[in-house]
């Protein structure tokens, strides 16, 4: 199931899922076919695999969930879009807060001036006052001079 997702190989990827393939499968890293597809930014594998009922909330061994691969994506490396963001958001068993590599994905927005996506995680009902290493998101967005999307979190409620 890997190697699908790794080829983008939708066809595949549903056949197999068809034939019973575990879809909360993890290689000796932890990485899941879910992991892996956000990684990639592949967005109809994803949405397959949430379909079939994948983990939205499963970490690999280093701590990375896919919605925080996303979001770090997005803000960081722009490989992914916000269309991965919003459709992992849509999986109703999500939470929002759970860290990635001990980060709430909010802050990893909030370090990065991501308005757009500190916006759509708020709507999704992050907590604006989570804290990582001491320091909230509206203060990790002050103090990167992130004013823009500081007013965002603290509209919402963040100190």
């Amino acid at each position: 199931m890997l190697e699908a997702v790794d080829d983008n190989d939708t066809e595949l990827l549903q056949l197999l899922i068809e034939a019973g393939a575990d879809v909360n499968y993890a290689d000796s890293k932890g990485k899941t076919p879910l992991l892996l597809a956000t990684n990639r930014g592949y967005v109809k594998c994803m949405a397959i695999l949430l379909s079939a009922d994948a983990d939205v909330n499963k970490a690999d061994h280093e701590g990375y969930t896919p919605l925080g691969i996303a979001v770090q994506d997005y803000c960081y490396q722009a490989t992914t879009s916000t269309l991965a963001i919003e459709l992992l958001l849509t999986a109703p068993e999500i939470n929002v807060n759970l860290r990635s590599d001990g980060m709430p994905p909010l802050m990893i927005a909030a370090w990065s001036g991501n308005c757009e996506c500190a916006e759509l995680l708020i709507e999704a009902g992050a907590s604006v006052n989570a804290t990582y290493q001491g320091m909230t998101p509206y203060q990790a967005a002050k103090i990167n001079q992130q004013y823009p999307c500081a007013s965002i979190i603290e509209a919402a409620g963040g100190r």
